[in-house]
Order: C-alpha cells, then structure tokens, then sequence
C-alpha cells in the first residue's frame, strides 16, 4: 500500500478519486476488522440514527446502502400493530421467520398481540364491556392462569400504575404498541427484525468488558466513559494506604464500626474499653466507654446515630448515650448467659441480642423491656436487614432467618462450615456475606437459597475474622488471621490487594458509609488503622 503522503496533492486534497478513496477505506475497515460484516454494522447504523431522532440521515444512509432495515414481512407486520390492524398481524405470524418456530411460541406472539387489542379496549372505552369480553373469548386459552389474574386485576383497578407496567401498558396507545413490537421481536430471527437499540447494547456490553479489565473502575457510576478511547485503569482513589494510626487501647481491638453517618468510629477491646472518636475532627476522641466487666467484642449504632449498643463476653449488654457519654441501660440475660452480639431495629425503637446460649432475645429499645425470645440455635453472629428480617449465623453451620413482624422462622441455609461472622448488603437486603472457615467469604442470596459469589486468598482457620462491603459496595473487604487486609472488586470476584494492616489478626475491618475511600481495620497488635488513598497518588 502507498505511503498516505503519496494518497495526497499538493493542495491537501485526495489525488484520487471519491469512489477510489470510498474504495479504499472499504477495503481498509475488511482488512482490519475481518469479523464485522458491514451489511451488518450499515444495518445497526440505520436503526441507531432512528433511534437518535435523525430520521432523514437514516433514511439517507438507507437510500445510499440499498439496505433495508427490515424483511418485506417484519415490515407488514410492523406496519399492522403500528396501525392496530391486529387482526392482520395474527394472520402473518405464520410467515414470520421465528428463532423457534413451535406453536408454543406462536401461541404466545399471539397472547402479546390479544393482550395490547385488550389494553386499547380498556382505555378507550369506559365501561370495560368490550375488554372483558376480549379477554374471556380470546385470550383464556392462550396464557397461563398467572397472566389471566394479573389482567383479570387490570380489569378491576385500571388506573394502578404499577398494574399497568406489569400487563404491558404505557398509558397511551403509540408507547405500548412500541413496546409490543420490542417484546415480539425477542422471538422473531435478527437477521430479518433486527432487536430494539441492538448497537447501543453492544456498546453498553463492551464498557461492561473494559471495566472487568480495569477492576479499579468501580463504583464511579457518574463517570463518563467516553467512546473514543478504551477505559484506562484509574487507582488514584484507591485506599490502600495507612494514613493514621490510633493506639488508645491497652489490649486486642475486637470490633470497628463507623455510625451510619460515617462522622463517628466506635472501637472495642479485650481491655474492656470501648472508645468512640469524631471521624470529622481527624478522629479526635470525644468517649471512653467503661463499665463492662470482660472484653467487648460487638458493638451497633442505633438508627440515628445517638445511642450505641455494646456486647461484652459477660451477661449484660449496655445502651449508651453518645451525646453525654454515659450508660442509659444495663441489659442483664437471666444466669450466666453471654452475650456475642446485637442490632438494632431499623425504627430504632427495639433492639436484638444474640448469645452463644441458645437465645436471641427481643427488647424495647426505649424501656429495656424484654419483648419476645427465640430458643434454639447457638448464635455466632446476626444482623438486621433494613426489611425487618432478622439473619443469624449459627454454631450449627447454617443462616437462620426469621421476619421480625410475624416472629416466624423464614429460611434455613445449610452452610456447612463454621460461620464466624455476616453483613447484610443496604442495596439488597436479600443479599449476606458470611466469613466462612476455613478461608473463604460467600456472598449469598438468602430468599433463593443460592450463593452468588466466593472470594478467596485470606486466611482464616481458628478465630472470629470479619468482613464488610465498601466503596459503595462496590468491594468486599476482610481481616485475616495472617495480619493483612484483603480487598476484592464485588462483581467480578477479582482481588484487587492484600496489604500488611497488623501483627498477629486482622481482627475486623469497616467502611466509611459516606467517605467511600475510607475504611477502618483493627488488629492483636492493639492498633486501630484508617486507610485512604495515597496523598502521592492525590497530588496534582
């Protein structure tokens, strides 16, 4: 091929003609791009300009291509439910060419079209009588009973959004006739009905590539990502830098717990102490919490951030007030029971313990009153979802969940290893992530009973190590028994570094739930450690 100074005159213009130069681009995008086929692409670009409201372009570019978008028939049958001439779309769907040619699928092509003819009925007339009668002579034995109730209870409450979006109406006759056609064409072959917004999805798909590429692109949902260049991995905001210590404690720091509006960091101890600090003031502390009698391995902020519930290895948990520092309740369990862990109802107005004696026990948050109590299971950990579902973490190797308005048991999920510690995800309370020994994390899905994701590479064979979300639950983040904090990018399962956080345990490690490049672990070493990127990596 001639050098491209050679393909230019004197003046800066093409020394060939526009068919050769036409030519020769077209011959270039073959070579280089073997695997695209242009009648293709040309296709997708004549939809893609319509799609953008360029509508003479696309229809230049068609005029130019000599391409139709779609086969004579699609373009018929698409000319028929724009027109609502249903009757004449029933009567083609013999003829359309169909991935899956099987009555099974004509059958529900013509269910789509009965139901949009029953929708048109419904709100154009006022009495319904037309649509009820649609809906029994003509549509009975296409669907399944399901679909019958749901339009059935259309029929009774036309003007439920919610109803209307689930049967398929979008409240005028042009939206859902359009959305009629995209759900067909699911069923009918691309090459002669190309799908709805095809290039833009292929587009969407190969961000979705690139960002599992570069695993440090997480979480930047405002972030635009532009088209021209490939995605470039950006760890500029990635805390993984010790950026101050706190060492107030005298013994092992069990547990860390930011407040859910991330301006405060409870830390508690084997030296019985529990310290909060104002994470606003570059974590000056503003309490020392004394009164329990052994270490205190647990501790819950209560819904609006001003109470803080404490669990100690002894049989009294304690309530305190975080403005005054001081202790407003003594919650004592009958015997020698202990207490392991507790939280909070999302109200504020109960709270829950849990014992490694066979209780979870129910209190009023304002009187300390006991209100109800399960008996059973051995509890190692549990936690509060913001749905009012209570998810335990047994010494049985299971996930317990019961919902807290009924009090019945909901689900058993037979683990089958020793559970030593959960969080339940704010995006998805259906979604937990369990540390499960010996060395892995799992997140699962509580109500389908199925485990959507491992992550592995930390250690953890004899002791309690615990685990969170983070940057926006974009991470998963865990303590480990050989001193390091491990951190993962959440959707692709990929370990994104282990860093050196302690002598001895990584007990516990928390994110900042509004600070999303802060997170806070603790250690044997009796050091409390926040992290955040590196400043180097922050200057200009």
């Amino acid at each position: 091929m001639a050098p491209i100074h050679d393909l230019i005159d004197s003046n800066g213009t093409s020394a060939t003609s526009s068919n050769s130069a036409a030519t020769f681009n077209a011959e270039s995008i073959n070579q280089l791009f073997p695997e695209i086929d242009k009648n293709e692409l040309t296709r997708l670009i004549i939809q893609s300009l319509s799609d953008l409201g360029f509508e003479k372009s696309s229809q230049t570019l068609k005029a130019e291509s000599g391409l139709e978008l779609d086969s004579p028939i699609i373009n018929n049958f698409i000319a028929y439910i724009k027109d609502g001439d249903f009757q004449q779309a029933e009567e083609i769907i013999d003829d359309l060419n169909l991935v899956d040619d099987s009555p099974g699928v004509k059958k529900k092509i013509k269910f789509l079209i009965k139901r949009e003819k029953f929708l048109e009925c419904l709100y154009s007339e006022t009495s319904g009588h037309i649509a009820l009668k649609i809906l029994r002579n003509e549509i009975g034995t296409l669907t399944t009973i399901n679909n019958i109730r749901s339009l059935t209870a259309l029929l009774m409450n036309k003007e439920s959004e919610q109803l209307q979006k689930v049967n398929g109406w979008l409240q005028s006759v042009e939206n859902s006739r359009i959305l009629l056609l995209n759900e067909i064409s699911r069923y009918i072959n691309p090459n002669e009905m190309i799908p709805k917004f095809r290039l833009f999805k292929l587009l969407q798909q190969s961000i979705t590539h690139q960002r599992s590429l570069n695993l440090y692109q997480f979480g930047e949902e405002h972030t635009h990502v532009s088209l021209y260049e490939d995605l470039k991995s950006d760890k500029s905001n990635f805390p993984d830098t010790i950026v101050k210590t706190l060492t107030d404690h005298k013994d092992e720091v069990w547990y860390v717990q930011f407040s859910h509006d991330g301006t405060k960091l409870v830390t508690t101890s084997a030296d019985h102490q529990i310290h909060v600090y104002d994470v606003t003031q570059d974590f000056k502390k503003i309490h020392t919490l004394s009164g329990h009698e052994k270490q205190v391995m647990y501790a819950s902020f209560s819904p609006d951030d001003k109470r803080l519930l404490t669990c100690s290895i002894e049989s009294k948990a304690r309530i305190w007030n975080l403005e005054t520092g001081e202790a407003e309740q003594v919650i004592s369990l009958m015997g020698d029971s202990r207490i392991w862990c507790g939280d909070w109802y999302p109200n504020g107005e109960c709270f829950v313990l849990g014992s490694p004696d066979k209780e979870i026990i129910l209190y009023d948050a304002n009187t300390g009153q006991q209100l109800h109590k399960w008996e059973g299971p051995i509890i190692n950990d549990l936690k509060i979802s913001s749905n009012c579902k209570l998810i335990a973490a047994t010494y049985e190797k299971n996930i317990e969940v019961w919902d807290l308005n009924t009090k019945e048991k909901l689900k058993t999920i037979e683990i089958g290893e020793r559970i030593t510690s959960l969080s339940v995800s704010h995006r998805n309370p259906n979604h937990i992530l369990i540390n499960v020994s010996p060395n892995e994390l799992q997140i699962w899905d509580w109500t389908r009973s199925l485990l959507l994701t491992k992550f592995v590479g930390h250690k953890q064979e004899k002791y309690i190590i615990r685990s969170c979300y983070g940057y926006d639950e974009n991470l998963v983040c865990s303590g480990s028994e050989d001193g390091r904090v491990f951190v993962w990018n959440r959707e692709f399962g990929a370990l994104l570094g282990a860093f050196d956080a302690h002598k001895g345990n990584t007990n516990c490690v928390t994110w900042n739930p509004k600070i999303k490049t802060m997170f806070v672990t603790c250690g044997d070493d009796f050091i409390v450690r926040i992290w955040g990127p590196s400043p180097k990596k922050l200057a200009p």
